[in-house]
């Protein structure tokens, strides 16, 4: 059966009273609680430091390179943490990550004035917390919601787009009325909170107790089941259309990040907080577009779903920058996070259908590698842009790539649906 007709039956009927009711069960609404509030403090960290360099620098190539640095953590980061997700409990991976990025960012807040340089190592100790758990943390909630992908993944991007909202406004507030230490403080209390959530809850999927010399054996394998997920991924006709979607997407939202603060700074009349705005709007729209398309039935094929996705994508961004207005780059990103709840929920339907539950956590680690090395490239090209060119002209070049990019992922569905057919592909 093809992965696209597995998904069509997986989807059940109900709506948003569907996407509600996974809810009902109280061990997977404590996951997802607890994992989205350390989402808001890992964009609290991840978004004021950037913001922090540009302010001090005034340089898009240094902020563009701030951000590629958050990234860059999670190559490493992500896969080594899928790993993990699979071979020790991911309920203790998510314990045991909330609780040293919490130690860290104390350390960070202590000397944060006194000694930069150690409070900048904990600060990236804290990313690369961040990029450890997130495997478990997601592989976790899917397997306790199998039998509805399409809900859970909905869910998960609503929690997703929430922290976006949240942990970016919440750090530049309190940077902008306390200072960075307070912002580092609050950050601290997130994971503090996550903990309480989590509580003495036991794992929602039983491991046996390992003996000394299992333990030993899966410390030692870590690093050598890493590219497992990513050997998954490039197996399966649809992950490649998944992966190369991820990629793209990584890397053209990352540069258009790097564009949009310079290209706001110089509009006139733009106000202080326009790109906290941008953020904000693009959240609202994501978070609109998952709850949509996760409470439909949808009948188009999710690989003919993915070229079109992208051609919207492309005119969205022009259209976001066609007269130099901050409110028109706002409306854009709302309308763009929008157009992306159908491709990101049906996609992550797809990993999931088509990946075992043993493997789950490598599969999402090995994207998330790759996704990360996306949003690098993308933040360093994009502050390049800036400095070389006009961001405005930079962000119509993005859009232009978008555009350039849908026939080819058109060749690849064609290619994918010849080799595991389904009627909608025909």
């Amino acid at each position: 059966m093809a992965a696209d007709d597995t998904i069509r039956e997986q989807a059940v009927d109900g709506g948003f009273a569907a996407i509600v009711a996974t809810l009902r069960d109280p061990v997977l609404r404590r996951l997802v609680i607890a994992f989205l509030i350390s989402e808001i403090g890992d964009g609290m960290t991840a978004v004021v430091l950037p913001l922090s360099v540009f302010a001090a620098t005034g340089s898009a190539t240094l902020t563009g390179g701030a951000f590629a640095i958050v990234r860059l953590i999670n190559v490493v980061g992500r896969p080594t943490g899928g790993v993990l997700a699979d071979r020790f409990d991911r309920l203790r991976v998510l314990r045991s990550s909330f609780v040293v990025r919490a130690l860290l960012l104390v350390v960070a807040a202590t000397f944060v004035d006194s000694v930069t340089a150690l409070a900048l190592v904990a600060l990236l100790g804290v990313r690369v917390g961040a990029a450890l758990d997130n495997a478990a943390a997601e592989a976790a909630i899917r397997v306790r919601a199998r039998h509805a992908p399409q809900q859970v993944a909905a869910v998960r991007r609503t929690a997703f787009s929430l922290s976006f909202l949240v942990g970016p406004a919440l750090g530049g507030l309190v940077l902008a009325t306390a200072g960075l230490r307070a912002a580092l403080v609050v950050d601290l209390a997130t994971f503090v909170l996550a903990l309480v959530v989590l509580g003495g809850m036991r794992s929602p999927v039983e491991r046996a107790p390992s003996e000394p010399a299992v333990l030993r054996h899966r410390i030692a394998s870590v690093f050598a089941d890493v590219g497992e997920g990513v050997r998954h991924l490039r197996g399966h006709p649809d992950l490649r259309v998944l992966v190369g979607t991820a990629v793209v997407n990584a890397t053209l939202v990352a540069a258009v990040v790097s564009l949009s603060i310079p290209y706001l700074d110089g509009l006139v009349g733009a106000p202080d907080g326009a790109y906290g705005f941008a953020l904000a709007a693009y959240g609202i729209g994501e978070l609109a577009g998952s709850w949509g398309a996760g409470a439909v039935r949808w009948k188009i094929a999710w690989r003919r779903l993915v070229w079109r996705s992208l051609l919207a994508y492309g005119v969205i961004c022009i259209l976001s920058v066609a007269v130099a207005s901050w409110w028109l780059l706002i409306a854009g990103w709302l309308v763009w996070g929008i157009s992306f709840g159908p491709e990101r929920i049906l996609g992550e339907v797809a990993l999931v259908t088509a990946t075992d539950d043993a493997l789950l956590g490598r599969a999402y680690g090995g994207l998330g590698m790759l996704e990360s090395m996306g949003l690098a490239v993308g933040s360093i090209a994009g502050g390049v842009m800036a400095e070389v060119a006009a961001p405005r002209a930079g962000i119509v070049v993005v859009g232009v790539a978008y555009v350039v990019a849908a026939p080819f992922f058109l060749a690849a569905a064609r290619r994918a649906s010849a080799t595991s057919p389904s009627p909608s592909n025909a």
